[in-house]
């Protein structure tokens, strides 16, 4: 009886027919979709569209269409805001100041450069008047008239020829056309300050000697004021020298005299046509610096941000 009911029901509940590959995800469910023509997407199609979704919406966030992901690419990391903003000063700081100084560089040899060529043209005949510091400064030029021995002044100052530490003695030179010029004779050691030591070099009654014409160099703020009351001079104050020696009309311009005095004191030829240069090694140093900043802003991220690294590797 059992098998004859199991027959039964096998004959009366009837198969579902197998889905073709093309039915609609609709159509398979739904038996009123039955013979309709669907317009839906077939659902062997689904799987490889997510897929595909999933990979648009992965490029869509990764995009390189921000700062930071554009300096990924090219750094190869993401630079992080406060080292950013920490390093790009510095970094330009220095930068700026290495070109500063290559600057002041090219300044300075074109100056020393200059005096140079100055000093090599033919000897003035006279005192010129007037006198222009972008055309006369450091020409020669030729002085005739009588020193005033008794008024002259010291300033310290180290030889040229062997670097010895000495004085520059200034004397107040009345010049035969009229008016005063302060000029440096040379340079003479501590113990030959007295002018008793060195008589021979006094020379009297009037005179025509050579001489580089100067006008005062700017002093710095570490060089000690003046002190008449020592007759030492460490600054060329050409008024305030003038008006200690009693001298008027004094010239705004000095000269240091090219030759030796009479029995070798003073020495002449002390003027330093060059200056300290050393600029190009400051260039240097500020680059280097400048180098030293990138150097390790760009170690720093690579070092202690390996997730950065990681996505730039991707």
């Amino acid at each position: 009886m059992a098998r004859r009911q199991t027959r039964f029901a096998a004959r009366r509940i009837p198969r579902l027919p197998k889905t073709p590959p093309s039915t609609s995800l609709r159509s398979a469910t739904s038996p009123s979709a039955e013979g309709e023509e669907s317009d839906r997407i077939p659902l062997s199609s689904w799987i490889p569209l997510a897929a595909i979704c999933r990979e648009i919406q992965g490029k869509a966030v990764d995009r390189p269409d921000s700062a930071a992901s554009r300096a990924m690419t090219v750094l190869g990391f993401r630079p992080a805001l406060w080292p950013t903003l920490i390093a790009l000063p510095a970094v330009a700081l220095t930068f700026g100041l290495g070109v500063w100084q290559v600057q002041r560089l090219a300044w300075k040899e074109g100056l020393i450069a200059e005096r140079t060529a100055r000093i090599a043209l033919p000897v003035l005949d006279a005192l010129p008047s007037p006198f222009d510091p972008n055309v006369h400064s450091f020409r020669r030029a030729r002085l005739s008239g009588v020193f005033l021995h008794e008024k002259e002044m010291y300033r310290p100052a180290r030889s040229r020829r062997a670097g010895e530490i000495g004085l520059h003695v200034v004397t107040p030179f009345r010049h035969g056309v009229g008016g005063t010029i302060l000029v440096n004779r040379g340079w003479v050691p501590g113990l030959r300050r007295n002018p008793e030591t060195r008589r021979d070099g006094q020379v009297a009654g009037s005179v025509t000697l050579v001489g580089i014409l100067r006008t005062p160099a700017p002093t710095g703020y570490f060089v000690p004021d003046n002190d008449p009351a020592k007759n030492t001079w460490f600054r060329i104050d050409l008024q305030q020298m003038g008006k200690h020696a009693g001298v008027d009309a004094v010239r705004p311009y000095y000269a240091d005299l090219v030759a030796d005095a009479p029995g070798g004191w003073p020495r002449g030829g002390q003027t330093r046509v060059s200056v300290r240069n050393a600029h190009l090694e400051y260039a240097i140093t500020w680059f280097s610096l400048c180098l030293i900043g990138i150097a390790v802003y760009i170690l720093w991220h690579r070092r202690f941000r390996p997730a950065d690294r990681a996505a730039a590797d991707r």
